[in-house]
């Protein structure tokens, strides 16, 4: 079988700068501006949460002996919502070693029989190579921070058995993206240039997928938004007591930024589905 091990300090060199927010992710700050208020305390570092895992784990009939694959898991919750919601195995592949660190302590936290069904592996979601295949591949809000999307979606393909389906949901171009809206992505969060949906899925095809089915779902983005922003001005002296005042107002600033943008659709919210091949299509 092909290894997954690879050279922590080569790993840590791929994360550019400001993905570091994320070593955070477990704090105090994220629960009480995001977790808490956005997804009832779940760690979900992403914008829509379990709406759009339960409409994936309906969608797919996700149950007892599928296999799940999490491109960039971050603190593990979506692999420990689907398993536990769904009784399904899954994988989580993760970069981010502080992220890995924390999905791994609340692993040893969940009931043996959730326990088994989930596992965590560190690796570069771009090159990983699959050491089994999966029905269903999913990435949350991700790809965006990569240099070159496609090379996790090839891996995904990789992973995938014949006939399994891709799901992803991520942030894309709106109807007109301004400079300046695309250069303060980059400065906040290190979100990369923005596809158009249609460039995303041609990117899909050429890599091999079919069925592919784009989905804007920005009212997700801007109903997260627009929570956040009341829960710091709400919460405003429980989070300035757990944070340095720069960081407080950056959260603010990024936080009215991306929900300024989203209202006025220069960012748009997608989610994809796409299938690979099954050995007896035509």
């Amino acid at each position: 079988m092909p290894s997954n091990s690879t050279d922590p300090g080569r790993l840590s060199e791929a994360l550019p700068a400001q993905n570091k927010i994320y070593d955070t992710a477990a704090g105090a700050l994220w629960h009480l501006a995001v977790y808490g208020p956005v997804h009832e305390g779940r760690e979900f570092t992403n914008m829509a949460g379990a709406a759009l895992l339960d409409s994936i784990g309906t969608e797919f009939r996700l149950g007892a002996g599928h296999r799940v694959l999490e491109l960039c898991s971050g603190t593990g919750e979506v692999c420990r919502y689907l398993a536990g919601r769904f009784d399904c195995q899954i994988t989580g592949i993760e970069l981010n070693a502080s992220q890995l660190e924390h999905a791994r302590t609340k692993h040893r936290q969940l009931p043996a029989s959730v326990q088994k069904r989930v596992r965590y592996l560190r690796g570069d979601v771009n090159t990983w190579m699959p050491d089994r295949s999966y029905d269903l591949v999913v990435a949350v809000d991700s790809l965006a921070l990569m240099n070159d999307p496609g090379d996790a979606l090839a891996v995904a393909h990789a992973a995938l058995r014949p006939g399994g389906h891709l799901v992803f949901a991520d942030i894309l171009t709106g109807r007109e993206l301004s400079d300046r809206v695309r250069g303060t992505a980059w400065e906040y969060d290190g979100i990369r240039p923005l596809p158009q949906p249609a460039d995303t899925a041609e990117l899909l095809s050429h890599l091999g997928f079919v069925d592919i089915v784009h989905t804007d779902i920005s009212t997700a983005a801007v109903d997260c938004f627009r929570i956040i922003s009341g829960a710091l001005t709400v919460r405003q002296r429980a989070i300035q007591d757990v944070c340095t005042p720069e960081e407080y107002a950056h959260w603010c600033e990024s936080t009215e930024f991306y929900l300024d943008s989203f209202v006025r659709r220069e960012l748009s919210y997608g989610r994809f589905t796409a299938r690979r091949p099954a050995q007896d299509d035509s």
